[in-house]
C-alpha cells in the first residue's frame, strides 16, 4: 500500500480516518451522497479528492467566533491552508464532477484539537494554528513570493512605461491584487496573488471582459475544441484592443489568463491537462499566456503537466520543447 516513492494508497489514508475518528468515508459518485452534495455540500465533514494524481483534502473545522469554516489543505498552495467560501466549496466540488475527478466524502465528527496531547511531539513543520497564527504566516510568505517577483522583474524585465507615470502610490487595489515595490525599476507594480500574473497597470484601469465570451472561450478549451477556441480568442483579444484604444492591454483584462467561478481552470491549463503541447506554444508565443497562472488549488500548468506525465507539454512550458 506504499510506492517507492513513499506515496500511500488510498486504503492507507482511509483505514487511519477510520481508527482516528470512527470517521467513515464514502465515493460522491454514490446515489445518495452526490445527491446531499448537489445540495448541501457544506454540511459534510470533509472531501478528499485526487486531482490528475495529486491528494487533495478539504476540511471543515471549527474557527472563529464558534462557528465553522472550510479550508483548503492543497500541500501545492503556496501560502499554506486557505480559508474559502461554500459558494467556492461548491463550485470546487462541481468542477471536480465535471472533469471526472475521484472525490471522496468523509463524515463522522473530529475531536477537537488537543494540543497539549502532542507537547514535544511535533516536528517544528507541524504545528496548530489560531486564526491569528495562520494569518501571520500567510503574511510572511506573500511578503516573501513579493520579494521573489521583485527579484524576477529586476532580472527579466526589459522596458517599461516611463518611470515618471509610476512614482505615485497607486491607489487601492481589489483583492486579489496587491501593491508591490519594484527596487529595479523605482516604481509600483501590480500582483494578483491567486493567479501570479505581475503588471504595471491598475487592475481598475482597463476595459472589463464580457464574462459570456469569457465562458465560451473556457467552455471550448474544457471540451478540446481548440481549433474554434484559437480562432475565437484572436477575434476576442482584437476586440479588446478597439475597445482599450490600444495594442497593449494589461494581463488582468485578458481573455487568454482569465478564470471564472464556473471555470477554475485558464486555457493554458486545460491544455497542459488534455497533452496539447502544440496549444501550449501558441497560447505562449502568440498570445503571449502566463505559464506561472495558478489555479484556485494553487496549480501552475507545469504542476499539471508533470503529474499527467506529459513530457511534450513540460517541454513547451519549460522552454525546452
Amino acid at each position: 500500500n506504499v510506492d517507492a516513492a513513499g506515496n500511500f494508497s488510498s486504503q492507507v489514508l482511509f483505514r487511519a480516518l477510520q481508527r482516528w475518528g470512527n470517521l467513515s468515508v464514502l465515493d460522491s459518485r454514490h446515489e445518495d451522497v452526490r445527491a446531499d452534495i448537489a445540495q448541501r455540500p457544506e454540511r459534510e465533514t470533509g472531501y478528499v479528492c485526487n486531482l490528475s494524481r495529486h491528494w487533495v483534502a478539504l476540511r471543515r473545522v471549527p474557527w472563529q467566533g464558534g462557528k465553522d469554516a472550510w479550508f483548503n489543505l492543497n500541500s501545492r498552495c503556496d501560502i499554506g491552508p486557505t480559508e474559502v467560501s461554500e459558494v467556492w466549496l461548491s463550485s470546487f466540488l462541481r468542477n471536480a464532477s465535471a472533469k471526472r475527478d475521484t472525490v471522496f466524502v468523509v463524515r463522522g465528527r473530529f475531536e477537537p484539537p488537543q494540543p497539549e496531547r502532542f507537547d514535544g511531539v511535533l516536528a517544528k513543520h507541524q504545528m496548530f494554528l489560531a486564526a491569528a497564527d495562520l494569518e501571520r504566516l500567510q503574511a510572511e510568505e506573500r511578503e516573501h513570493q513579493a520579494c521573489e517577483v521583485r527579484r524576477a522583474l529586476g532580472q527579466r524585465m526589459g522596458m517599461s512605461p516611463s518611470q515618471e507615470s509610476r512614482q505615485q502610490l497607486p491607489g487601492q487595489v481589489p483583492d486579489p491584487w496587491k501593491v508591490v515595490w519594484s527596487d529595479a525599476e523605482s516604481a509600483y507594480y501590480f500582483w494578483n496573488t491567486t493567479t501570479g500574473v505581475t503588471q504595471w497597470e491598475h487592475p481598475f484601469e482597463h476595459t472589463p471582459l464580457d464574462e459570456h465570451t469569457a465562458s465560451r472561450l473556457l467552455d471550448l478549451a474544457r471540451i478540446g475544441s481548440w481549433q474554434t477556441l484559437l480562432t475565437s480568442l484572436v477575434r476576442a483579444e482584437r476586440e479588446l484592443r478597439v475597445a482599450a484604444g490600444s495594442e497593449t492591454v494589461p494581463p488582468s483584462c485578458r481573455y487568454v489568463d482569465h478564470m471564472t467561478p464556473s471555470h477554475p481552470r485558464g486555457l493554458i491549463h486545460y491544455a497542459a491537462e488534455q497533452n496539447e503541447a502544440w496549444v501550449v506554444q501558441k497560447l505562449l508565443k502568440e498570445f503571449g499566456a502566463s505559464p506561472s497562472l495558478r489555479t484556485p488549488e494553487g496549480l501552475t500548468a507545469v504542476d499539471i503537466a508533470w503529474s499527467g506525465g506529459h513530457a511534450a507539454v513540460l517541454g513547451a512550458l519549460l522552454g525546452t520543447g
